[in-house]
């Protein structure tokens, strides 16, 4: 049951990233991604502190995929709109 809600949370997580909507344009997919990066590492440093480090560490290496994305959004917002001001 957990991990169903677990992949449930993850599926409502990123639809509105992978999922291009006219209602969330690409700066607003960046900022999501950017603002969910801190707050998740929070849950992060609680667990170093907890006197879990591994879990800890193992939580802030895997959501590294989430700044990636970010960067990627971003990037890919850059070169749309230079591409729009080229033409």
């Amino acid at each position: 049951m957990l991990h169903g809600v677990l992949l449930a949370g993850a599926i409502v997580f990123w639809l509105p990233v992978l999922v291009p909507r006219k209602g969330f344009p690409e700066p607003a997919r960046g900022v999501y991604l950017f603002l969910a990066a801190p707050s998740l590492d929070l849950a992060a440093v609680y667990l170093v502190i907890a006197g879990h480090e591994a879990g800890g560490l193992a939580m802030i290496v895997g959501m590294m995929p989430l700044c990636l994305a970010a960067v990627g959004v971003a990037w890919r917002w850059i070169v749309r709109e230079e591409q729009e001001a080229a033409s």
